[in-house]
């Protein structure tokens, strides 16, 4: 019982999550201490009890996972969570100036989705039997004066739907708050179109509660921490029927109610309410500890009150030791004073660290019988109850008396959506839904009706019910679910999905296919991985294919064949393999595989893959995973450091440049200090088993223990440069300023040299803002571009941005202000998409220079990246020793004059950036289904054309590889289309090749396919 004690004592499960609490209660908590006792509860908990509910889909330990991975990235060691809220608030007001400065890119970022549920693929998920879903809903409103204005909400935010008008759901302008998560709201009782809505998870600086105001659809803050307190969360708003101007909050510290809801700038006052009088256990100190769950309010009598509060009493005699005890309060006049709800059934306290009485108290009205209080007893498992299906729902007809009911129903347990999973009609007060479990039941005059996994409607919806809200007006019922929200106008016997545009999935991680951009893999907390429809176009929103379900991790997609899909869905379960895009799949079996763990893929051999497995070891296939080795294992390594809390590793990077050089952070966690952070590399992925064993090198990295490496990716050129991001500088102080946030390692140089480490974070008003996130994006082709992600939007810098004093510019608009998991470029595309922890995935056209055109001319006489959008002409020199590059995003053309000198360096490619089209890489031969990479190493040594630039149409091509010289041979201009005609090597030789006629095109690229299956191209300049 101690370890189910534990886990009431900072976690709910499923059933309190919200926003960045995920479940957990850390008020007045140290981080690590608290992070360190649920590790060590759930590494218990599993070697007692493997077939915990606390492990299921969706269940506990996915969200703590959740919690651990979102703030160990936001607070070092030393720092704290108020730490934290102070550089969020300082950030946020630098953030507001640069969303109004000029920058290019401002137009929004579009939504990809998913926001609408799979349509093919697997229909029943899981062995319980579930439908597909895009994710969960915390709660339903449904407005009394115009049941067919509908709201709801999530992590992801706040949603609105007009049932009579809409076919599917829009974002109601969360997306704009400070925080874009969303707990509870409620309507105006006159006007359906004025809202009022609060943020998920403690106030700290930017959360609060907001008004909508309907002339214009913006949202007023009308409460945050000065009104109500920093540590605080508002479980519930309610409005009083009598009075528009008043409104109630349920807060985790107390109930709150301002008399002037509608004003400017509402005052708020916290209403006493009276402490027990008669706890079991003798006198505790109760004063500051009151924790209201739930508020109701009699249908048409505002001055009847009812609340559910938690009282929280230290025990005097012993330390540590203290109290949780429920009460029902209510109050008939109004909130003015306050009593106890006499007869109020009584349970078995059971006794641990924290001794209570019941789990939760949750309570409803009806407008069918208004002087009644319909109470759900969430009853903890104790002596002469079997299991945890001990809740119960009475009935009281008269709360001033304390006349109860026998109950309704009873033997059921409320695990998920406790507080919203439980709703009487407002039709009929005889009738009744609660969540139980992962499903849920129906009372219907003395009927009670299971509907289980068992049933036959368990695939009509999806499991884990989290709301349950009667239609005030037709009696139908709604659900809030994990994947979405569905409709039923039977009562529960049928239903039908109706979450369409709830774009709240819960994204672990993405995997693009980087040969065709309408593919992309995503792992979903709650939904197990999906797959995008491959219809890639302008502004799409593609339909999706369910892979797989339980908890989905972090899929990956076959760069050259995106027909190849690998899924990887919670931990320990289940690793799939498909070759068609999802339709069929195999299960691989590379052993307990790790929880959030990123896998990397050979980009140029993507039969090979690596796969954390049994916490420090890797394991490799080379044959699409039907068979695995171990290539590395960090245990006894990691047994010297003295990692008492256990050794991972945590995520996986390849090189983009050298795919056989693979980077493994690896963490030695620790309680009493902080978590100690490796990083090892591997420069022969593809080398003998034995000597990749053998390779792994530890390598200093710039980040301190104190500091959450968040990721790394290595230079996409220059071999032995890597670059690492941290998602937090609070150990430097609050400032709205962040540092040692993002570092440009050369281990090329020595340790003494200035230049090896170089800080990119910027300074001052340019600099990267303090908050969390660290998520970054290296952009081939451009003037050193780099894309960097933060729980306040998207921020990009170049080398030009970082000379001039420029700096980080806030990179699109509208963009939701919650983390980032994922911050990935498709080339073929040319756009950066990211992943939302809460809102799926969204996707941006690429920095544009701000240059239209260009013109050169005369003669350089210093290095030059020239990018521009569209055009440049030259006629320019380029003499000895200097290194000249033109980037356009349509054509480079090369005029009469245009020379370059012997010894200089002169790069010219195309490179869009909104709309397609590179040629800094091969185009794809024949059936599309590889990528091949630019590769300078190979130019002399295989490939040489002369002359470069063509001046009369015609050049000689020779292939000097010995032993790679059969190959077929073509040439393309930029967009891909022929401009030869295509022959074929046999042997390594010199050839005469003359052009098409009508050739117009300034640059071209020669690409050679041996019969290996590798690509290798070269530039070609025509002369005019």
């Amino acid at each position: 019982m101690c370890a189910r004690l534990l886990l009431l004592l900072v976690l709910a499960g499923p059933r309190l999550v919200v926003g960045q609490n995920y479940g957990v209660e850390y008020a007045r908590r140290d981080f690590f201490e608290l992070r360190n006792e649920l590790r060590t509860y759930y590494e218990d908990l599993l070697a007692i009890d493997p077939a915990s509910p606390a492990f299921a889909e969706g269940g506990a330990y996915a969200e703590f996972k959740r919690w651990e991975e979102f703030w160990s990235a936001r607070i070092p060691w030393g720092s704290s969570w108020e730490d934290q809220a102070e550089a969020m608030e300082a950030s946020y007001q630098t953030f507001a100036v640069k969303k109004s400065a000029p920058k290019s890119n401002s137009d929004p970022w579009h939504e990809i989705g998913p926001v609408d549920r799979p349509n093919s693929g697997v229909m029943a998920l899981g062995t319980q039997g579930s439908q597909p879903g895009i994710g969960p809903i915390r709660f339903l409103t449904l407005c009394e004066h115009d049941p067919e204005k509908v709201l709801c909400g999530s992590e992801g935010g706040l949603f609105y739907r007009d049932v009579g008008s809409m076919t599917q759901w829009v974002n109601a302008g969360s997306d704009a708050w400070p925080l874009s998560t969303c707990q509870y709201a409620v309507f105006h009782i006159n006007d359906p179109d004025t809202w009022y809505a609060a943020n998920s998870g403690y106030l700290k600086s930017l959360g609060g509660i907001f008004r909508r105001d309907p002339m214009n659809g913006s949202w007023d803050m009308i409460a945050d921490q000065s009104d109500l307190g920093f540590w605080n969360t508002v479980q519930k708003l309610q409005t009083d029927p009598d009075d528009a101007d008043v409104l109630y909050a349920a807060t985790s510290d107390g109930l709150f109610r301002t008399m002037n809801a509608n004003n400017v700038d509402p005052t708020w006052t916290k209403i006493v309410l009276p402490e027990p009088t008669d706890p079991p256990y003798g006198a505790y100190s109760y004063a500051p500890w009151q924790f209201v769950f739930d508020l109701e309010i009699e249908p048409g009598n505002g001055q009847h009150v009812y609340v559910a509060v938690r009282f929280r009493g230290e025990d005097p005699g012993t330390a540590g030791h203290f109290v949780h005890y429920w009460k029902l309060l209510h109050s008939m006049d109004g909130g003015t004073t306050w009593g106890e709800i006499p007869n109020t059934p009584i349970f078995p306290w059971v006794t641990g660290p924290t001794d209570s009485n019941a789990e939760l108290l949750t309570i409803e009205v009806s407008h069918a019988a208004p002087n009644a209080l319909y109470v759900l007893f969430d009853v903890l498992p104790a002596p002469g109850f079997t299991g945890n299906a001990n809740d119960r729902i009475y009935r009281v007809t008269n709360a001033s008396t304390g006349q109860w009911d026998p109950p309704l129903v009873s033997g059921f347990y409320n695990w998920y959506g406790a507080g919203h999973g439980f709703s009487v009609s407002q039709t009929d007060a005889d009738v009744l839904a609660v969540a139980n479990e992962d499903r849920y039941l129906v009372y219907d005059h003395g009927t009670i009706i299971d509907w289980n996994a068992d049933e036959s409607n368990k695939n009509q919806y999806h499991v884990d019910v989290e709301d349950l809200a009667f239609d005030p007006i037709t009696g139908d019922l709604w659900m809030a679910d994990h994947g979405a929200v569905h409709l039923s106008t039977d009562m529960g016997t049928t239903w039908e999905f109706v979450g369409r545009g709830l774009g709240v999935a819960q994204c672990y991680g993405t995997a693009p296919s980087y040969s065709e951009p309408g593919y992309i893999a995503i792992g979903l907390n709650h939904d197990g991985n999906v797959l995008s429809d491959g219809n890639f176009q302008p502004g799409w929103q593609p339909d999706w294919r369910q892979l797989d379900g339980l908890d989905g991790q972090h899929p990956m997609v076959d760069p050259k064949q995106s027909r190849y899909v690998y899924s990887h869905s919670q931990h320990n379960l289940e690793f799939h393999r498909s070759d068609d895009h999802g339709v069929t799949q195999v299960l691989l079996s590379p052993g307990t595989t790790e929880w959030n763990t990123h896998n990397v893929m050979d980009r140029e051999m993507p039969e090979i893959f690596y796969v954390v497995v049994g916490g420090t070891k890797i394991k490799r296939t080379m044959d699409r995973g039907d068979s695995f080795s171990v290539v590395a294992d960090f245990g006894p390594f990691l047994s010297g450091p003295g990692c008492d809390l256990g050794a991972i590793i945590w995520r996986l990077y390849s090189s983009f440049r050298d795919p056989e050089v693979i980077f493994a952070h690896v963490l030695c966690r620790h309680g009493a200090v902080a978590d100690e952070q490796f990083v090892f590399r591997c420069e022969n992925g593809r080398g003998p088993t034995s000597q990749v064993l053998s390779s792994w090198e530890l390598i200093e990295t710039p980040i301190n223990g104190d500091i959450w490496l968040s990721d790394l990716e290595a230079d996409l050129e220059l071999p032995g440069v890597v670059y690492y991001g941290a998602s937090s500088s609070l150990t430097n102080g609050t400032s709205p300023v962040g540092s040692e946030m993002l570092f440009r390692v050369d281990y090329n140089l020595p340790a003494s040299d200035p230049g090896r480490v170089i800080d990119l974070t910027g300074s001052g008003a340019n600099a990267l803002p303090n908050v969390g996130g660290g998520m970054f994006a290296l952009e081939r082709g451009s003037n050193g571009g780099v894309y960097f992600g933060t729980d306040m939007g998207v921020f990009y810098t170049n080398n030009a941005f970082r000379a001039d004093g420029t700096g980080w510019v806030l990179f699109g608009d509208a963009l939701p202000h919650i983390g980032i998991n994922d911050l990935e470029i498709n080339y073929e595309a040319n756009k950066i998409r990211t992943a939302l922890v809460a809102r799926g995935v969204w996707e941006h056209d690429l920095y544009c220079p701000a240059l239209p055109d260009a013109a050169e001319s005369g003669t350089y006489s210093g290095p030059l990246f020239l990018e521009v959008k569209n055009e440049i002409t030259s006629t320019a020199i380029v003499p000895l020793g200097i290194q000249v590059d033109y980037r356009a995003g349509s054509e480079v053309a090369l005029q009469p004059g245009f020379h370059t000198q012997a010894g200089s360096s002169f790069h010219a490619f195309i490179h869009g950036c909104d709309a397609p089209g590179n040629s800094f890489k091969s185009a794809v031969f024949n059936d599309h289904s590889g990528e091949g990479m630019w590769d300078k190493r190979h130019f002399a040594s295989y490939i040489q054309v002369f002359p470069n630039p063509v001046v009369d149409g015609s050049f000689s091509l020779a292939l000097t590889e010995p032993g790679a010289c059969s190959a077929e041979v073509d040439v393309v201009d930029v967009m891909g289309r022929a401009v030869s005609f295509n022959w074929r090597f046999e042997g390594c030789h010199r050839a005469g090749v003359t052009l098409m006629s009508g050739t117009t095109a300034a640059l071209l690229l020669v690409r050679v396919i041996a019969d290996d299956s590798s690509i290798r191209s070269c530039p070609l300049s025509i002369m005019r």
